[in-house]
């Protein structure tokens, strides 16, 4: 069974409140507002001045998508026709790279056209959210980061069976970790091989810190490259994080 992608059209109703919690919660610093400012720099403007941010925020995205909407099935088309080019092989390559097969509950995976470019997952509905105003490049990059995680994620509860789900979603360590594997795995040869890119590009900043005068990633880097199985690259990994969970936490 070989996991598809479909790209769909969706309702600003269906993902509002993520923009809320993106823009408005004090709890993850800056960096996911910032990120959304970078593309809505008068949404930050507005929002300095604003005696009701929430309903400004509604306001706002209100008028983006009275203005973007009817771009919305012909930009879906145009990514699902890039996108199908590379999914199989793709799909294939995760497997071989994770050493376990897709379940069939993965059959298909849903990537919701939005306006937010941030772009979350959803673990219980298969599904992710894919910026419209994406680049070719940049959408397959985030398309094959999203999905890595839902492969991993099984990979990760075969390992450790009694994981709880809670912590596969942020602020959880494993969340961490999980958030880190793009940038190593996705640089495997495997992939590359199929869509060339630089995975660490599309992984948070906060993860290409240092610990202990090196960077982060670079223990994983030799944690995967001298790996014994897959199994043995996700257990090194996990008793590291566990070790600088302090560490980590003040960085993420």
């Amino acid at each position: 069974m070989t996991p598809k992608i479909e790209f769909v059209t969706t309702e600003l109703n269906d993902y509002l409140d993520t923009l809320k919690y993106f823009l408005l919660d004090k709890n993850h610093g800056d960096s996911w507002r910032e990120t959304i400012f970078l593309v809505y720099p008068d949404l930050k403007e507005k929002l300095e001045k604003s005696d009701n941010k929430e309903k400004d925020i509604e306001n706002f995205f209100r008028q983006k998508e009275k203005k973007f909407n009817k771009f919305f099935k012909k930009i879906r088309d145009d990514f699902q026709k890039s996108w199908d080019k590379i999914n199989d092989e793709v799909m294939i390559a995760l497997e071989d790279i994770n050493e376990i097969k897709w379940p069939k509950k993965f059959k298909k995976f849903g990537a919701r056209i939005t306006l937010n470019p941030i772009c979350p997952r959803y673990l219980d509905n298969n599904a992710f959210d894919v910026y419209f105003g994406f680049a070719d490049m940049t959408m397959k990059s985030i398309v094959l980061h999203e999905v890595s995680h839902f492969i991993f994620f099984e990979k990760f509860k075969e390992i450790y069976p009694k994981t709880n789900k809670k912590e596969f979603e942020s602020p959880y360590l494993i969340w961490k970790l999980s958030e880190i594997m793009p940038a190593i795995i996705l640089n495997d040869k495997r992939i590359q091989k199929v869509f060339h890119h630089e995975a660490s590009d599309f992984v948070y900043d906060c993860f290409k810190k240092e610990i202990d005068n090196k960077r982060l990633l670079d223990y994983f880097r030799k944690f995967y490259k001298d790996r014994k199985s897959f199994r043995d690259f996700v257990e090194k990994s996990y008793d590291f994080v566990k070790k600088h969970e302090s560490e980590i936490n003040k960085i993420v």
